[in-house]
């Protein structure tokens, strides 16, 4: 009889939509094939940057930074690395993407690419962090400063309020000026 009201589509049981992100991603398919790393390395960034936003968002700080990228003819690869502390800033998290991204194109020099993406798992919530564990760099001239790490969340809150008040395209960085995204324009 419970078979029968099941498959009628009869059952008293609440229904709860909400569950816990396991992951986060941003991806991003072209109209044609690029080929030069340096157009794929603007694209992940401001699909990073749309993506880490998201996250500050929704108090999540990742551990696992994966990018996907799929060729010409469908063969998708994927790429992922494990930092500590778990971060949801910007710079951190396009370090990453783009060092994943730099090494598949040293394997790959040429490649067409049909599909970029940055995705993020493995999350701490906000508050969390491991008091031990060593500050990632988030600037490749801090060790010449002495600095261990360049404190970036107050910038990353900056920009999230502008966006949020005046809309996605307030602000954008200046490697980025030159790459249209029509979903940016409100």
């Amino acid at each position: 009889e419970r078979f029968r009201m099941l498959a009628s589509g009869l059952d008293d049981r609440s229904v709860n939509p909400e569950r816990e992100d396991k992951s986060v991603s941003a991806e991003e398919t072209f109209e044609t094939d690029i080929t030069r790393i340096e157009q794929l390395e603007k694209i992940l960034l401001r699909l990073t940057d749309k993506l880490a936003a998201k996250l500050r968002r929704e108090s999540l700080r990742p551990r696992t930074v994966t990018v996907k990228i799929r060729e010409r003819g469908f063969i998708t690869h994927t790429r992922s690395h494990t930092f500590q502390p778990p971060s949801n800033e910007t710079d951190v998290i396009w370090q990453q993407a783009r060092r994943l991204l730099q090494n598949w194109w040293r394997e790959h020099p040429g490649a067409s690419i049909r599909l970029v993406g940055v995705g993020t798992s493995q999350f701490d919530t906000a508050g969390q962090s491991d008091l031990f564990a060593p500050a990632i760099t988030t600037d490749k001239h801090s060790e010449n400063r002495g600095d261990k790490s360049i404190p970036r969340k107050p910038v990353d809150s900056l920009v999230d309020a502008v966006r949020e008040k005046f809309g996605t395209s307030a602000l954008v960085r200046g490697r980025l000026l030159d790459i249209v995204d029509e979903g940016d324009k409100n």
